[in-house]
């Protein structure tokens, strides 16, 4: 019984912290895709959120500004299509972080589900199972009631 109640808390737990998560992640991709914030910002959190190291947007510039596409426009069009290839990576890489991280999240919330349901089946295993009866018989001897009164003498 006691795996049964540990398996039904792990997994309310479990819900709630899922339900909490995936509400934040929601939020947060709902404010940060909405028009309200600007690519760039948009990027300076995710490079503050991630664990590990996004490049930088000068180093995007950099590369954007020394690729073969840029190079060979006119001068003055060069500074468009600069700010285009980098916001379009600049977005690849927070999609791919958001992604990443809902993912886990959700891999997350389906492991605990499935630790606190394999309690839960343990559990009710455990409970319902019926004990076996031994394999030997107790005998007493000149049908007493005690097996053991051979062994004892008569001071007892």
């Amino acid at each position: 019984m006691f795996f049964i109640w540990l398996g039904c808390v792990i997994f309310s737990i479990c819900a709630l912290v899922g339900e909490y998560l995936l509400i934040r992640l929601a939020v947060r991709d709902g404010i940060d895709s909405s028009s309200t914030t600007d690519w760039k910002e948009t990027y300076a959190l995710e490079q503050e959120r991630s664990k590990e190291p996004l490049p930088s947007l000068k180093s995007m510039y950099k590369e954007a500004g020394e690729s073969n596409i840029v190079t060979a426009l006119p001068v003055n069009q060069r500074k468009d299509e600069i700010e285009r290839i980098v916001a379009r990576r600049a977005r690849k890489v927070v999609r791919d972080a958001r992604r990443k991280r809902v993912t886990l999240t959700i891999v997350g919330i389906i492991a605990g589900a499935v630790v606190s349901a394999l309690m839960i089946f343990g559990g009710l295993q455990a409970s319902h199972s019926t004990p076996e009866k031994p394999s030997y018989e107790y005998t007493t001897p000149s049908g007493s009631s005690n097996p053991f009164s051979e062994y004892l003498s008569q001071y007892d």
